[in-house]
């Protein structure tokens, strides 16, 4: 009816031309709130989908195969829908999502499993290196992901080249013992290796990997190396219940001995901003050493009921996770003075650990023949509803 009064008018005049403008206009407008609310619908459908697939799962055995399944898959779209309700600030909605996955969470065993942690079940094998004699202990990729190096108890150190197939470019022979530990240098100069031999040797990769230097002053075998972010330190970890620091400026000279320890220790960290070295060892505690105020140990770390095989910082630096022999991984919160936060458990002895680049999972290895990624936790979908509460109050205010 519009376009028809419009037609009375000259079909030249500026009058006409704008009247046709704006009945394009609201058309475009109704098309396009048809449209979202089409989609809307939709996203709504998939959303109640997903909470049917979730609450039939929870019906079957909790341990089956086919439980797993279906959890995951809802899961996976509450996730994606809850994702898209924030990105386009739709909070009431998004809490709603948001409550449906602590829901789950809580109320069954494996919807909680599902989210804290996934088994790595898409991953193939690329390339098998074949060349020690004997197990191998560690292995460390160098910053530039050129070179893999590995140690191995067959007393060697190599070196394969990913530009080459991964072929073994170098065989470090100069351990006397079992090599238990391998670190590159951030700027990837530097390869170290700790042994059974109780020293730490210094591989030059710019000299053909030749050994430049060999650190000797722990009385029993070498567990442990690790490089602060800068470089400039080397912490090793040592069965003689001490951590030695070596300053790569001063030629590797030995600064510092980190005494408190009552048992082996077992593994050393640096945090990302190079402030704190962290050591867990068989005295079942973790310590924190403060490179700023001359190593001191600022915090003693208790919970564990046996040996910390292992301590990993996540790349923020707020949390630091330990792995024991207790069968368990707790993180604990630097921000909190340390203070314990999460116990997660194993069937088995957890015997190394590695977060993400991101921070948003962390891996743990155990010896009950699994790898688990923990990921979001109870607290984590808190912490969501309570940021889209507050949003929520900003707009009925």
């Amino acid at each position: 009816s519009q376009y028809k009064s419009a037609l009375q008018f000259n079909p030249s005049s500026p009058f006409l031309k704008a009247k046709i403008k704006e009945t394009k206009d609201l058309l475009s407008r109704r098309f396009n709130d048809l449209l979202s609310a089409a989609d809307k619908a939709l996203r709504q459908k998939e959303y109640y989908e997903a909470v049917r697939l979730a609450q039939s799962a929870m019906i079957l055995n909790p341990e089956s195969q086919a439980a797993r399944e279906k959890l995951t898959t809802a899961l996976n779209a509450l996730w994606q829908r809850l994702r898209a309700m924030v990105a386009e600030r739709e909070w009431t909605h998004a809490k709603r999502v948001a409550a449906e996955i602590l829901k789950l969470q809580n109320d069954n065993s494996t919807a909680k499993q599902i989210i804290d942690f996934r088994w790595s079940e898409h991953l193939v094998i690329e390339n098998v290196l074949r060349g020690h004699t004997n197990c191998v202990k560690s292995v460390s990729w160098s910053p530039d992901g050129r070179y893999l190096a590995s140690g191995s108890y067959d007393k060697t150190v190599r070196i394969w080249d990913a530009k080459q197939g991964f072929e073994c470019i170098a065989k470090l022979c100069a351990h006397m013992a079992y090599v238990e530990s391998v670190s590159w240098s951030p700027d990837g100069r530097y390869l170290a290796s700790g042994s059974y031999d109780k020293t730490v040797r210094i591989w030059d990769a710019k000299q053909r990997f030749k050994c430049i230097a060999t650190l000797r002053g722990h009385t029993s075998l070498v567990g442990s190396v690790s490089w602060s972010p800068d470089g400039r330190y080397l912490a090793s970890a040592s069965w003689d219940d001490t951590v030695r620091i070596w300053d790569a400026k001063q030629n590797f000279k030995c600064i510092a001995t980190l005494r408190g320890h009552t048992s082996s220790v077992w593994s050393v960290s640096w945090s990302p901003d190079g402030r704190y070295l962290a050591s867990g060892s068989r005295d079942k505690t973790v310590r924190i050493w403060d490179a700023k105020q001359g190593f001191e140990c600022i915090a003693t770390l208790r919970g564990h009921n046996d040996r910390v095989n292992s301590v990993s910082w996540s790349p923020d630096g707020r949390y630091l996770a330990s792995g024991s022999r207790d069968k368990t991984v707790r993180i604990w919160d630097a921000r909190q003075d340390f203070t314990g936060v999460a116990t997660r458990e194993h069937a088995g002895d957890v015997s190394s650990m590695s977060w993400s680049p991101d921070g948003r999972y962390l891996a743990s290895w155990s010896h009950d023949e699994t790898v688990r990624i923990w990921g979001v936790s109870h607290k984590k979908v808190q912490e969501l509803l309570n940021a889209i509460d507050a949003e929520i109050n900003k707009l009925t205010k």
